[in-house]
Parts: C-alpha cells; sequence; structure tokens
C-alpha cells in the first residue's frame, strides 16, 4: 500500500502502451488477468496500478476473477484480516503476493476473515503509474 500519493494499493503489471478511446489502459498482472486503468498517452512497460482502498468492494467470490472493460475489474483473494474503524471496516485480501486494502461500510455485508472473495473495482478508479 502506497502513502505518497495518499493511502493507495499498488497492483504491479506490464502494459503494451495503447490507450483505448475510453482513455483505458490495458494492464496484464501476475496473477494471470488483465485490469484496466487510466493512464497517460504513452505509458507502457513495467507499470503499477493505484486504487485507493475507498474505491475497493469486496464480496463472497462466485466465479473466477476476470476483466471487462465497461463493468468492474476484478481480482481473486482471500481475507486476511479485517478491522473495525467505527463507521467502515478495514479489510485485508491477500492477492497473489499482495495485500489489498478495502474500506467498506459497517453496514454492508460482513465478510469473515479466510473467506474466498473477489475483489472489484470501477476503471475509472484505477490509475496507471508507469515504473513504480
Amino acid at each position: 500500500v502506497a502513502n505518497f500519493i495518499g493511502r493507495a494499493n499498488l497492483i504491479p503489471g506490464t502494459a503494451p502502451g495503447t490507450v483505448g478511446d475510453d482513455g483505458l489502459l490495458t494492464v496484464e498482472t501476475p496473477f494471470g488477468t488483465t485490469i484496466s486503468a487510466l493512464a497517460a498517452p504513452r505509458c507502457s512497460g513495467r507499470v503499477s496500478v493505484a486504487i485507493r482502498p475507498e474505491h475497493v468492494r469486496i464480496a463472497p467470490s462466485e466465479n473466477d476473477a476476470t476483466s471487462g472493460r465497461g463493468g468492474a475489474d476484478r481480482l481473486a483473494g482471500a481475507v486476511t484480516r479485517k478491522i473495525f474503524m467505527g463507521w467502515y471496516i478495514q479489510y485485508h485480501v491477500s492477492v497473489g503476493e499482495i495485500e489489498i486494502v478495502a474500506k467498506m461500510s459497517a453496514t454492508d455485508t460482513d465478510v469473515p476473515i479466510g473467506a474466498a472473495v473477489t475483489v472489484t473495482w470501477a476503471p475509472g478508479c484505477a490509475y496507471a503509474i508507469k515504473g513504480v
């Protein structure tokens, strides 16, 4: 999780450098999936995709993680920690060798530690950063 741009999750990946008409860059993750992120026109090579915890949602896994432009991007993981923070719950989710933090309303569905989950966010909430 990065702090230099505020608290943000950083997902490593590689990008071919072609930004679509929708302003989104397709990024290949080390998890065997692709995700979309807003990017500068010539962003390519090694990138990190930054997503703020308040934009991340988790839900019990139903299917394999897949990606699709126009919908939410997805990664499969498992809840490793859950911290009650008053109005929200901070979930820590293990995805491969990285940890993704999600801040969700305490009134949302309760997800137990150890649960297999799908991590999602809207593509417009992710930003590709070259070389990070």
